[in-house]
């Protein structure tokens, strides 16, 4: 009997007869195909694919050769080696190049490829996979890349090439998800499974793709290209299902956004595998300035036709065709010489047919003027016209300012992704208002500035009446260069309209209200003429200062905001209105009478209450307030969260039955607290339907990826679980979640806390409530500050459609509008959040026929 040795020199040499196998050395695969310096001109025709069991038949080769494509791109799962033994994962590429339909294939067409679990050596694996290294080589060896090739040094397979003239050039980006991956985190196992699904990772040290490579990625975004297809062997755009996908590390994803925004990056596609199955999926990426495709191509042989008889379809709220569950391949299409060049991407079946297409040009993919001098002047007709929401796709030009004849709007860009009040860089906002650099400031890195706004800083100081203040605040100058610091003065916090957004965010929002003048002795904030606008970000250390916005703008004449008489809209027939309040507390009960007016005026059918009051009898407090305040005659219920006081004073109030309640004390678990989720739920049956209504107050405070954020993470799946029980139980018509978002870090607390809440499973809707008698103002907190956004109500969109939406400040309506609903100029005043109130009108109410826009 032959020894291990013996064994293994027969079996090297039996194999050099048929191949050269890398087992025994060799670094070049048995048949060699056209490198990817043999393309001629731009890429036109692009193929891809996924999950290529060796173990199986492949004719799918043949139909992919039809499509003459200049190159193929394996995704990843090109082998199924799934073993710890470098010798296994060699014979199994071995298996694929002995393949007939493959091998003739790879002498015909360049390949790139990059791996995913199987091919890297076992099923969901990352950094903690042993062999690594040599599953590297062995996939090297297969695809012959060099010996003297970077990719071997390299900890990981991630490549990229850029093909075509200028004008013309495509970058392919493959990715490495695997090499240094962090371990997943799974949620409990359900019962009669043996492992929970995967769930968005809760620790703070998640990772990806690995330092070196994330510096690596940014390098190639800012290689010049105008399309770019960036191959990720697992989605990045698909969310929802329970397997690997790019957010279940939720802070790479962002990573991934903001690098892609950092770097004005333009016409990106994403290409991904892995889901045995194909489909497409697309959405706004909130930090991305142009929408994100994902085209998922995975079953070169490993999906099944009649898998889709009985498998039901994974959950993907972004899914916009699919999914097919035959063998197939992807094709991306690129026809430069139309008028405006076209991507077709498709998914293309085993017998040549297109089963999903989509055409999109290139100015869909790519950001307008976003890399624009910021030296030019803006051209934007109104700062009326614009949404201040943290989201600037609405800015229709290149400009960084925009005037009105009662506003000055901004958006700029800071270098860190956080909040401003939490921002590593002081942020303030210079106006040279006459453009005349021998009038204001004289020192600093700027001259010329009439008005400084301290948004970013947090200097004590003395208020007019001497209360000492810590916060933004603003500083103005006269001809001489004399300025003066104002804090808290009523005036000059008037000139924050609003600051969007309160979550972490690279752009960011403001808009200046110039009816303050006079007050602040400042006749160029409403002289017409022109201007010049500055944002610096300075270092807190070392006080160095980085201008972010240096741009001229043309201010209109004066003209006072006209609200008209705006007052609360009436209900539309059948619609139930929802109304979320955070009232500070003890606040109702020491100050009843401004908020009997409001609630009254408002006349809710369901009251989303936060911070009523800490007591163990607060639904007792709450329901004799209603009927003392509001409605004596109604029969008032309530659901209140919270034992002993403990986490009490959130609160559901209805003068409609309430059939069923979520548990008053939920305990939620994280690295450091332990304590109840403030949620209030309960279902209610109204005379449109039943509603299963969630009233939520997040942990306040900190900032993105603080010990805060990751409280409001757990308690968004904690509140997530449960209204997902509740629904699930009662059934209902409509979904609503609302209440105090305190969204001061990442704005996936909302995706979490909303997702498979609608009766399609999809997530909930966001609603976007405009302050009454002010359009484009979507603030709902902040009395003497800084206006932002902190509450919201999200709903149920495949089931109801929102009929009326605002936020009720009596700050800014006329005294004829406030005398018509029974008002006060200070009402809102009594609580340093403002009342959100959304009407909504169930599809399936007998007299619905409403056909307005959905917010």
């Amino acid at each position: 009997m032959l020894n291990l040795s013996a064994r293994l020199s027969v079996r090297c040499a039996i194999a050099a007869v048929r191949i050269l196998l890398p087992v025994c050395g060799v670094v070049t695969p048995a048949v060699s195909g056209p490198a990817m310096e043999s393309i001629d001109g731009p890429l036109e025709r692009i193929a891809f694919g996924s999950c290529a069991s060796e173990q199986r038949t492949q004719p799918i080769w043949t139909v992919i050769e039809e499509q003459d494509p200049q190159v193929f791109i394996f995704a990843g799962d090109n082998i199924y080696g799934d073993s710890d033994d470098p010798a296994v994962l060699r014979q199994r590429y071995h298996q694929l190049n002995a393949i007939p339909e493959f091998a003739a294939f790879r002498k015909k067409v360049p390949l790139l490829a990059t791996w995913d679990d199987h091919d890297y050596g076992r099923n969901d694996a990352g950094v903690e996979y042993p062999i690594k290294r040599e599953s590297q080589q062995a996939f090297l060896d297969f695809f012959g890349v060099s010996t003297d090739s970077p990719r071997r040094e390299r900890e990981g397979i991630y490549h990229s090439e850029v093909i075509g003239p200028v004008g013309k050039r495509t970058q392919i980006i493959l990715l490495d998800t695997r090499y240094h991956r962090s371990r997943l985190e799974r949620a409990p196992a359900p019962e009669g499974r043996r492992r929970g699904p995967y769930k968005p990772a809760a620790y703070r040290d998640q990772d990806m793709l690995g330092e070196t490579q994330w510096a690596w990625l940014e390098e190639q975004l800012r290689v010049p290209a105008e399309i770019r297809l960036i191959v990720s062997s697992i989605q990045v755009v698909a969310e929802d299902h329970i397997y690997e996908k790019w957010i279940n590390l939720p802070r790479e994803h962002r990573r991934l956004m903001s690098l892609i925004e950092d770097t004005g990056a333009n016409g990106i596609v994403f290409l991904s595998g892995d889901r045995h199955h194909a489909e497409l999926s697309h959405r706004l990426a909130g930090r991305v300035p142009y929408p994100l495709y994902d085209l998922t191509s995975s079953g070169l042989n490993q999906s099944r036709a009649r898998s889709g008889e009985f498998r039901v379809p994974e959950n993907n709220r972004f899914r916009v065709q699919g999914p097919y569950r035959g063998h197939h391949f992807g094709m991306v299409t690129i026809d430069w010489d139309a008028p405006q060049p076209r991507l077709d991407l498709e998914i293309i079946d085993s017998q040549g047919d297109a089963v999903i297409a989509e055409a999109i040009h290139l100015d869909e993919i790519t950001r307008d003027g976003r890399q624009a001098d910021v030296t030019s002047a803006s051209t934007l007709v109104s700062a009326d016209e614009l949404a201040i929401d943290g989201s600037i796709d609405d800015w229709d030009t290149p400009g960084h300012v925009a005037a009105s004849g009662s506003h000055l709007a901004m958006r700029f860009r800071t270098p860190d992704l956080r909040t401003l009040r939490r921002h590593a860089e002081e942020i303030t906002i210079g106006l040279d208002l006459d453009d005349d650099t021998s009038t204001g400031n004289t020192a600093g890195p700027i001259v010329g500035i009439d008005l400084a706004i301290h948004i970013g800083q947090r200097r004590e100081g003395r208020d007019a009446e001497g209360r000492r203040w810590r916060g933004p605040f603003v500083t103005k100058y006269d001809a001489s260069g004399q300025s003066t610091d104002i804090y808290r003065d009523a005036a000059s916090m008037e000139l924050f309209a609003q600051v969007a957004p309160t979550h972490a965010s690279h752009w960011h929002e403001v808009r200046l209200d110039r009816d303050a003048a006079d007050a602040l002795e400042l006749p160029a904030l409403a002289a017409a003429g022109p201007g010049r606008a500055y944002v610096l970000a300075t270092h807190r250390e070392n006080q160095t200062s980085t201008v972010l916005v240096d741009e001229a703008y043309e201010q209109p004449a004066f003209a006072a905001v006209d609200t008209g008489d705006a007052v609360i809209p009436d209900k539309v027939d059948g619609a139930v209105r929802v109304m979320a309040i955070n009232v500070l507390w003890g606040q109702p009960r020491e100050n009843p009478e401004p908020f009997a007016r409001v609630f009254d005026a408002i006349d809710a059918d369901i009251y989303l209450i936060q911070e009523w009051e800490r007591s163990p009898y607060t639904e007792t407090e709450l329901l004799a307030w209603f009927k003392k305040h509001i409605n004596p005659d109604a029969a008032w219920s309530a659901m209140v969260t919270g034992v002993s006081g403990r986490g009490s004073g959130t609160a559901v109030v209805t003068a409609h039955p309430i059939v069923a309640k979520l548990p008053a004390y939920s305990p939620v678990e994280t690295e450091r607290w332990d304590f109840p989720a403030r949620i209030a739920g309960a279902t209610i049956d109204t005379p449109s339907g039943r509603f299963v209504v969630g009233n939520v107050h997040f942990k306040a405070g900190g900032a993105l990826d603080s010990l805060e954020d990751v409280r409001r993470r757990a308690e968004a799946m904690a509140v997530n679980r449960l209204l997902t029980g509740l629904s699930a139980a009662t059934q209902p018509d409509v979904v609503v979640f609302g209440g105090d978002y305190n969204l001061n870090g990442s704005t996936e607390i909302v995706e979490l806390a909303v997702r498979h809440l609608d009766r399609d499973m999809s997530s909930l809707t966001v609603a976007s409530p405009h302050v009454l008698g002010r359009p484009g103002l979507l603030y709902t907190h902040g009395r003497s500050s800084s206006k932002n956004r902190l509450d919201f109500i999200s709903w149920s969109d495949s089931t109801a459609a929102v009929t009326d939406a605002f936020v009720l400040d009596t700050q800014v309506l006329s005294a004829k509008a406030l005398d018509a609903m029974g008002l006060q100029r200070d009402d809102t005043e009594a609580t340093d959040h403002l009342p959100v109130v959304v009407d909504l009108l169930p599809y399936a109410h007998p007299t619905s026929s409403w056909e307005g826009e959905q917010h």
